[in-house]
């Protein structure tokens, strides 16, 4: 079988045009990772603040907040008042004080650490190492 060469040069740049098509124009849901503007404001007031976003896994909630003590960690609750995700860590500020802001993501799917979370509020508490206690603060998320 003999092919000319035009038809191979036209086979080849087609095949060219539909990679570059699948590359550049992907269907798929796009990945929101930066915090939107206005809690960036509202962060100075009251440094504690949610929002829904996605990532490869599916839905998460981001959470930025700012740490002034040490064994601080979120603690999170549905509307019923049950608990439904702890961080599983704590976090302090720097070894001289400073204080320091954090970005955790709450993820909404089932995985080793987190339960499926279906729609609600949700109160985020960023409390002590131990559930509740004083000087908490917190925020509310619609899911």
């Amino acid at each position: 079988m003999e092919i000319n060469s035009s038809t191979l040069e036209k086979g080849i740049l087609a095949s060219i045009i539909i990679v570059l098509c699948f590359t550049f124009f992907d269907d798929d849901e796009k990945i929101i990772n930066e915090e939107p503007k206005i809690l960036k404001e509202y962060f100075k007031e009251h440094p504690l603040v949610a929002w829904k976003s996605n990532d490869k896994g599916g839905d998460v909630v981001k959470i930025r907040y700012k740490i002034n003590t040490s064994d601080r960690r979120l603690w999170i609750y549905d509307s019923d008042g049950e608990l439904v995700h702890k961080q599983p860590f704590s976090r302090d500020p720097m070894p001289d004080g400073t204080p320091r802001d954090f970005t955790y993501n709450w993820r909404l799917y089932k995985t080793e650490r987190t339960i499926d979370v279906g729609p609600g509020t949700y109160t985020i508490i960023l409390g002590g190492d131990v559930e509740g206690g004083y000087g908490q603060l917190s925020t509310e998320i619609n899911i």
